[in-house]
């Protein structure tokens, strides 16, 4: 939230409602409050892991965009 005095989102924070709008209309179920939570099962396979990250970098990029970054 601020890269100055490391002030992290918040549960409540709009970005992070958000995020886990969109992380969950794109299938992916995880916690997002400053940083990811993410807890596949024992037999994910590389496909769901490069899916995983798919779905984490269109999210971040879409922060990103509303931060104006």
């Amino acid at each position: 939230k601020n890269k100055a005095t490391k002030e992290r989102f918040t549960s409540d924070d709009p970005v992070t409602k958000g995020m886990n709008k969109l992380l969950v209309e794109l299938g992916l179920l995880i916690r997002t409050e400053g940083s990811f939570f993410l807890s596949p099962p024992l037999n994910v396979t590389k496909s769901d892991v490069d899916e995983m990250v798919d779905i984490v970098e269109k999210t971040v990029n879409w922060a990103e965009r509303q931060l104006g970054y």
